[in-house]
């Protein structure tokens, strides 16, 4: 097929046959012919056949090469990307396959790849150092794999994503409380959208759990086990550029004002049983604003009640000045939703509450809580 296409062909697309190996001919890699119309190709696509085995030198000739497709086959290991060396290689697709193991060596080559998807593998482990050398790297998709607590990250695994905008672990069991980054070498600095979602041992969040995500925007924790958020769990990382926050399918019972604000500590108040911060003398009870305007928020077959509330002193408190969409829907277990729970994202838009426990809702309670204090009050573009 290459000898008889024409020399400027760039795409070659093979998906959905029954090659089973794909293998170097040692008379096409020396016939001229071959390798002038090899030369010229900057796309292959080889997804959906059966393959289970690529010798080394399979891509030798194919100089040009930038984007490789090898989705939905039946490939084992990475071995064969040494023959990917100094190829200008960018895009990286081998999801849907039976891979266990990134080695240390396994993408050491591939210096200008920006785009790389291992999704839906047998992945087991990460070797220490995988993804040392892939200083480019934007995109990275390593969800739905077997990863675990015990062996799955190695140290530092990913030191050197320094450009990475997307990065997903969805569907692993590689992490039980957050944070666990920096131990993993993911420092976040450039990371725009995290998928966390479908993590069941994730069960709680801590504080600085997400230190170094400054340009996050993005941030999936759904259907996951979170049962406690701890305040300042968004400190010194992405408190200033989130958008769109998703803890929809968690086990979440009560929703306060510290998951959504970030907190200036002051020692004299950092103490475990008020987690740094003085609780007011008396209880703040507040009415139920008449309407919401702009706001999502279904809580259909929800009944009404009266509950109090205690707030503590916006001194030592920060705002989330971006947060615009937020879903807490499908928790079953959420039955409180305190009445400031909203003062500090006051870009608010999108609020999802649907099948959740709550027997009463508030979001305009604390329009008035900080008024003296020159604090902006709770969803002031929605609340009236």
């Amino acid at each position: 097929m290459l000898l008889s296409s024409p020399r400027n062909t760039v795409r070659l697309i093979l998906e959905e046959h029954q090659i089973e190996h794909l293998a170097s001919v040692p008379h096409f890699i020396n016939n001229t012919k071959f390798r002038m119309a090899s030369a010229n190709l900057t796309s292959i696509n080889l997804s959906g056949n059966h393959m289970q085995r690529i010798d080394q030198d399979a891509f030798l000739s194919f100089s040009s090469l930038r984007h490789l497709n090898l989705s939905h086959n039946r490939l084992e290991d990475l071995s064969w990307t040494v023959g990917l060396d100094a190829k200008p290689l960018t895009s990286l697709d081998v999801s849907h396959n039976s891979i266990t193991v990134i080695t240390s060596t396994s993408l050491k080559k591939l210096a200008h790849l920006k785009w790389f998807s291992i999704s839906d593998n047998h992945l087991v482990l990460i070797e220490p150092a995988s993804f040392r050398s892939l200083t480019n790297l934007r995109y990275l998709d390593l969800s739905f794999n077997q990863l675990n607590t015990k062996s799955g990250l190695g140290h530092d695994c990913f030191t050197g994503l320094k450009s990475l905008d997307y990065f997903s672990l969805a569907g692993n069991r590689v992490m039980a409380n957050l944070p666990n980054f920096k131990s993993i070498g993911l420092l976040g600095n450039s990371t725009v959208s995290l998928e966390l979602h479908g993590m069941p041992l994730i069960k709680e969040i801590k504080r600085d759990a997400f230190r170094g995500f400054r340009s996050l925007r993005y941030l999936n924790l759904s259907y996951c086990g979170i049962e406690t958020i701890q305040p300042g769990w968004l400190d010194n990382g992405p408190q200033d550029s989130i958008k769109t926050l998703d803890l929809s399918y968690n086990r979440l019972v009560v929703v306060e004002s510290h998951f959504f604000l970030s907190i200036k500590l002051d020692p004299v108040f950092d103490a475990p049983m008020t987690f740094g911060l003085p609780l007011s003398e008396s209880s703040l009870s507040y009415i139920v604003s008449p309407s919401i305007n702009e706001a999502v928020a279904d809580l259909s077959s929800s009944a009404f009640s009266y509950h109090v509330t205690t707030v503590a002193s916006p001194a030592l408190y920060n705002k989330l000045p971006r947060l615009e969409w937020l879903s807490l829907r499908n928790n079953r277990h959420l039955s409180f939703l305190a009445d400031d729970a909203f003062t500090y994202v006051p870009a608010l838009k999108y609020l999802f509450l649907q099948s959740c426990n709550l027997t009463r809702i508030n979001l305009a309670a604390s329009k008035d809580i900080y008024k003296d204090d020159g604090v902006i009050t709770t969803l002031p573009n929605l609340a009236q």
